[in-house]
């Protein structure tokens, strides 16, 4: 199989630091303390920090499965938390991951390589 093409995540970036978040719908830069965000798109592709499956799920995601949350550093430098498809694959810590979708707002991430 190919690798998975691996799609954008927008991020908001302070125009005063530079400091990259990726928590929706912050107002103000966590570093500086500046108002000054902007959106923009970065490179959907990390490496898995942790994961963990979430087998009992409550309040809005309470009708869902069991689903993964992983914690993704990506190659921009900025580490987020994202749902984890293929996780019955148990990747280990290191792999490599990309963004393939969203939902409800949350990035949705998995292998590179399918064959891994």
């Amino acid at each position: 199989m190919s690798p998975v093409q691996a799609r954008s995540i927008t991020v908001s970036r302070c125009e005063g630091c530079k400091a990259m978040d990726t928590s929706a719908g912050s107002r103000r830069c966590r570093r500086c303390g500046s108002e000054d965000l902007v959106p923009i798109d970065i490179d959907g592709r990390g490496k898995i920090l942790s994961w963990t499956v979430i087998r009992r799920p409550s309040g809005a995601v309470s009708r869902q499965g069991p689903f993964a949350v992983a914690l993704v550093e990506l190659t921009a430098g900025v580490r987020m938390t994202a749902n984890l498809e293929g996780w019955e694959n148990e990747p280990a810590p290191g792999s490599d991951v990309v963004a393939v979708g969203e939902i409800d707002g949350i990035p949705i991430f998995a292998a590179s390589d399918p064959s891994s």
